[in-house]
């Protein structure tokens, strides 16, 4: 799944499991260089891909979520501040 949201700057890649859980995809590397070319500025991956830093393009940062709650907690630390 490959998710771009209205503020057109995060990118959610991965998939979701019935219990909230994240589940890894394929070709991530691919997917992240590829987004870069978008001006994406936050990319959330799930935790499985091992994904630590992005040397394509240092402007992006990369999120490594394990399940639900943790996005949900990150997304609403943005909200705040």
């Amino acid at each position: 799944m490959c998710i771009r949201d209205r503020g057109r700057d995060k990118l959610f890649i991965g998939e979701l499991g019935l219990t909230g859980e994240t589940r890894n995809v394929s070709n991530i590397k691919e997917r992240i260089t590829a987004a870069g070319k978008y001006n994406f500025k936050k990319i959330y991956v799930s935790a499985g891909s091992e994904i630590t830093e992005n040397t394509q393009k240092p402007k992006l940062e990369i999120f490594n979520i394990h399940n639900i709650e943790q996005l949900s907690e990150l997304l609403k630390k943005e909200v705040i501040s």
